[in-house]
């Protein structure tokens, strides 16, 4: 089923079933698990249902002979679960012919709109449906269709973006008076998570390094593989783009990461800045500092 159907279940009901699985620690029944999740009496035994299947589908749980249990290493806490649903929807194994098949099972369909709404400037006037409806033709390679099917599916991304940190919910209406969900490809959560499993405090990196990394960790960023392969333009070599430049600024802001330029340089990287349009900002090297947690 895709993840972005209306009968899918939402991330919510995926992160609670999944947290309460690794507080349990062990297989447990499927039926005691369902009466836990969902008590008698209480409605929603099918949300339980499909938020159950769906974590199996993308093995992140095992079911055999009327038993569940972890099938990957996750804690309770909530950036642990969450780490692990974003890796599960970003795996190779769960997005086999994202460029080439139009089928939408799985995560394709969500992962196909997270390549094209990254692509999207976040210091821009978040976007709603309607927007989303009139910009996103014909950018992806043509057999593929719009990233976005209809508009049943644009709320669903809209909790699915927000969840897994590469997206940020508008905080006010739209200028026009429309109320519906509407988003800014601010995707500072999913870098800062990439950043604190992959790189240690104190550790200094070079551009072509920190992008190629957090490319292969988050491969929906522009430049990566999934949002090359469903034909977004790639930027320039070791320039970052709008989106993944806004988080790493954000991050310098914030002082987990410290962004310098050094005059003997070998290469930098290229940020855009929305202070000094066509003219990127330039960095020699990435320093991590402390990484926040959430």
């Amino acid at each position: 089923m895709s993840l972005l159907n209306v009968e899918a279940p939402l991330p919510q009901y995926l992160i609670v079933a999944l947290r309460f699985l690794a507080h349990v620690g062990k297989s447990i029944g499927e039926d005691q698990a369902r009466a836990l999740l969902c008590p008698p009496g209480v409605s929603g035994q099918k949300v339980v249902d499909s938020a159950l299947s769906t974590l199996v589908s993308l093995e992140l749980i095992s079911r055999e002979n009327g038993a569940l249990d972890l099938a990957v290493a996750v804690t309770p806490q909530h950036d642990s679960v969450v780490d692990a649903l974003r890796k599960a929807i970003l795996a190779p194994e769960n997005n086999t012919g994202l460029g080439e098949d139009a089928g939408q099972s799985g995560p394709r369909d969500l992962v196909r709109a997270l390549c094209w709404f990254l692509t999207i400037d976040p210091t821009t006037e978040a976007l709603g449906w309607s927007e989303v409806q009139r910009r996103q033709g014909h950018s992806l390679k043509a057999d593929l269709g719009d990233p976005i099917k209809n508009d049943t599916r644009w709320n669903p991304f809209c909790s699915w973006a927000s969840v897994l940190g590469f997206c940020t919910p508008a905080l006010i209406s739209a200028a026009d008076g429309l109320t519906g969900a509407r988003l800014t490809p601010d995707c500072t959560t999913a870098v800062r998570r990439a950043a604190s499993t992959h790189w240690k405090p104190g550790e200094s990196l070079e551009p072509e390094v920190a992008l190629r990394e957090l490319r292969e960790a988050l491969p929906v960023l522009p430049g990566g593989l999934y949002s090359t392969s469903v034909g977004l333009e790639s930027p320039r070599a070791n320039h970052a783009g709008a989106a993944l430049s806004f988080a790493l600024l954000r991050a310098h802001d914030e002082k987990w990461l410290r962004l310098e330029q050094n005059d003997d340089a070998r290469s930098l990287l290229y940020l855009e800045d929305p202070d000094q349009p066509g003219y990127p900002r330039t960095f020699s090297s990435v320093t991590v500092l402390e990484v926040p947690r959430g």
